[in-house]
């Protein structure tokens, strides 16, 4: 995954569905607390590099042991969490790859009022062939994924409380994204973006809030882009968010949060257009049962271009639902729809993507999982279509 990627995953990664797997122990190592699991799967794909003509089947695994070392200090919360995730094919052992992640937080609360978020996260990774910087044709045109190097620490600190009537969250971080192969090509990808945010939040009542946003975040691009006709463009860019919005949580039941505004994004040369238009985060959780739990999502956002235009305006909406249907299985629904206008260029996509499974809990520390994800994008350019059906059976163990 991409740098843009990740940065919406953390911006609305707390209103995607929590899998209910099996509660995973821990042991004791003095003051330490350690967190071991380990998660598998196997799977049958019949488009491994999402390729118009679906010219490459193969089963597969994923092997995911995780290592989790935290402490706590009353309400003051530190971790550090080390993962190997391990990709092999049958049919295409050129695709094999080996990802690390490492991730620290720490959550300090030095009184009611005041708190203090560190983070950090050093990924070793890949970009699957079909994705990134080599969707479509490309996929075939090289003969191993694309590796890259992803770092990002940040900060935010919190003035105020959940119950208090103002309270004002102040962020900062610092991204980096490094291609480390194929180096004639993706030296011109590798870039650094800094982050800041202000969110101030205003109590209406028990259970509403009213808040203002503002971002900043600045793309560093460390190479330039040179075109067909010997012409530069220069991506480097600022680009500022104003939103307005409300939180709520109406009952035990039902929460969520609505931000709408308007980006600005200034280019640092001429090389490439300025533009301006309007964004939205809303994110909704119903939960009608407590074992029952139905959301939805939809974002509109600028998102760093993978190489074709000068940025992507993306809009989506997502739409899930877990139940529990009883102490042992549980079900998870996930159906997402998307469009991608890739600005300066004539590329429009339409996106769509669907999963089901259902997880057994044979044990507190075992649960096993089957089920069905499917992928499919339509473009005004052909090369860039494909569909891609996935079967796959997991495993999951902890202590």
């Amino acid at each position: 995954m991409k740098l843009a990627g990740w940065m919406g995953a953390i911006a609305c990664g707390w209103a995607l569905p929590v899998a209910q797997a099996a509660e995973p122990a821990h042991a004791q190592w003095g003051w330490l607390n350690l967190t071991p699991t380990l998660d598998t799967e196997l799977n049958y794909t019949d488009n491994l590099f999402r390729t118009q003509n679906s010219s490459k089947s193969t089963w597969g695994t994923v092997i995911t042991p995780r290592l989790q070392a935290w402490l706590q200090n009353d309400l003051s919360t530190y971790s550090l969490t080390y993962e190997v995730q391990d990709f092999r094919y049958q049919s295409s052992s050129d695709d094999n790859a080996t990802d690390q992640r490492l991730s620290l937080d720490v959550h300090q609360v030095f009184n009611q009022s005041n708190t203090l978020n560190l983070y950090a996260k050093y990924f070793d990774a890949h970009e699957m062939r079909g994705t990134g910087l080599t969707e479509g044709d490309a996929a075939e045109l090289i003969d191993k994924p694309v590796e890259f190097d992803y770092e990002m620490f940040g900060g935010e600190y919190t003035v105020g409380h959940a119950t208090s009537t103002g309270m004002l969250q102040l962020e900062a971080k610092v991204e980096s994204l490094e291609y480390t192969n194929f180096r004639e090509a993706t030296q011109y990808r590798d870039r650094e973006a800094d982050t800041l945010r202000s969110t101030f939040f205003y109590r209406t009542g028990p259970r509403t809030q009213l808040l203002a946003e503002w971002r900043r975040a600045e793309q560093d691009y460390q190479g330039k882009f040179i075109e067909s006709d010997g012409s530069v463009t220069n991506l480097d860019n600022v680009e500022s968010l104003y939103l307005l919005g409300l939180a709520w949580e109406a009952s035990a039941k039902t929460s969520g949060e609505i931000k709408v505004g308007t980006f600005d994004r200034q280019y640092k040369s001429g090389t490439a257009q300025d533009t301006d238009g309007i964004h939205w985060q809303v994110a909704a959780r119903w939960q009608p049962r407590t074992y029952s739990n139905l959301g939805f999502t939809t974002r509109r956002l600028a998102r760093e271009t993978n190489g074709v235009g000068e940025y992507i305006d993306t809009g989506e909406a997502t739409l899930w639902w877990t139940h529990a249907w009883s102490s042992q299985y549980q079900t998870k629904i996930n159906f997402l729809k998307a469009k991608d206008d890739y600005k300066g260029s004539s590329r429009n996509d339409n996106r769509t993507h669907f999963s089901a499974s259902i997880d057994y809990n044979m044990r507190r520390w075992l649960e096993f999982g089957t089920g069905y994800r499917y992928e499919k994008r339509s473009s005004n350019t052909s090369t860039f279509g494909y569909t891609r059906n996935v079967f796959f059976i997991d495993l999951n163990l902890s202590l």
